[in-house]
């Protein structure tokens, strides 16, 4: 059996837990969930991606805060015109 999803800090090769399938407009995907074998270690990983997807989300919210106070300047100076 080839393994091609390892987990991302043991190295050991993730095993499937669910497979479903998903329509498109070009045909049914097949996806699935997949889980290290180790319990901590997917514990480990579980946590290092919430706190990825925590940081992603903080980075928008600091962009879109951004993009408000450039807007509020363009806006300031066509007004002023």
């Amino acid at each position: 059996m080839d393994v091609f999803n390892v987990c991302i800090i043991c190295g050991k090769g993730r095993v499937t837990i669910n497979e479903w399938y998903e329509e498109s407009p070009s045909g049914p995907i097949k996806k699935s969930k997949t889980a290290c074998p180790d319990d901590n270690c997917q514990e480990k990983v579980d946590e290092m991606l919430l706190e990825k997807t925590k940081e992603r989300a903080r980075k928008e919210v600091a962009r879109q805060a951004r993009l408000a106070k450039i807007h509020e300047k363009q806006l300031e100076l066509v007004s002023s015109m």
